[in-house]
């Protein structure tokens, strides 16, 4: 059964069995201070429901992160960890280039975090990995 949890404009936050699944619109008139009020929004229904795992379906994703924010994203994915996400993936758009500044923005080495392009993988592993 499918939840809706949060819809606006630019994110729509539905749980589905135990998967809290951030669904993103980004505008083309997305900016940084837009990023930074939305962002949180997204935290703050991971506080709320305290999912095992967070998909993050990006296929509109049109917005590219600046490089001057990405502590602060960094910042906000370490929040994530500590409510005790176990498993992140990322279903990505063919956008490759919009995409890679959060690639770049993540530490890899000490991230769990997974990236798709096959939305029906990034669901696979985000109900395989969740215990």
């Amino acid at each position: 059964m499918t939840r809706q949890i949060h819809k606006s404009k630019a994110l729509t936050v539905t749980m589905e069995d135990n998967i809290l699944i951030h669904d993103w619109q980004y505008m083309s008139d997305f900016t940084v201070r837009d990023y930074q009020t939305v962002l949180p929004i997204a935290l703050s229904c991971i506080k709320k429901e305290k999912p095992k795992s967070v998909l993050w379906k990006q296929t509109n994703f049109s917005y590219q992160i600046p490089p001057a924010i990405y502590e602060w994203f960094e910042e906000i994915k370490i929040k994530v960890h500590e409510i005790g996400v176990k498993n992140i993936a990322f279903y990505v758009s063919p956008k490759l280039l919009d995409q890679l500044c959060i690639m770049l923005s993540i530490e890899q080495e000490t991230d769990p975090t997974n990236y798709f392009t096959d939305l029906r993988l990034a669901t696979d592993f985000v109900k395989k990995q969740r215990d």
